[in-house]
C-alpha cells in the first residue's frame, strides 16, 4: 500500500514539474516570437522612414519645398519607431 502511494505521489509530482517545465519552454518561445516580430516591424518601418527621406532628399536637390504633410508622416513614424524600441528595450513587447 505504501509503495503504490509512493509510486502515486511521485508520478504527480514528475508529471507536475514536466508541466512547469513545458509551460516555461512556451512562454519563452511565445516571447522570442513577438520579439522577431516586433524587431521585423521596427526594420520595415525604418526603411520606409528611408525612403521618406529619400523623397525629401531629392525634393531638396530640386530647390522643391518639403510639404507640411510630409514632415509629419517622418515625424509620426519616428515617433512610433522610437516607442516600439521603447517597448522593445524595457521588455513590454506589445504589438
Amino acid at each position: 500500500m505504501v509503495e503504490t502511494l509512493i509510486g502515486f505521489a511521485s508520478g504527480i509530482g514528475v508529471a507536475v514539474i514536466a508541466a512547469l517545465f513545458g509551460v516555461a519552454l512556451q512562454r519563452r518561445s511565445e516571447s522570442r516570437k513577438r520579439r522577431e516580430e516586433t524587431q521585423f516591424k521596427v526594420y520595415m518601418m525604418l526603411m520606409d522612414v528611408h525612403n521618406l527621406y529619400f523623397w525629401v532628399a531629392s525634393l531638396e536637390t530640386t530647390g522643391e519645398e518639403v510639404t507640411p504633410d510630409q514632415k509629419r508622416r517622418i515625424q509620426e513614424k519616428s515617433w512610433r519607431i522610437a516607442d516600439l524600441l521603447r517597448y522593445v528595450v524595457t521588455g513590454q513587447i506589445t504589438t
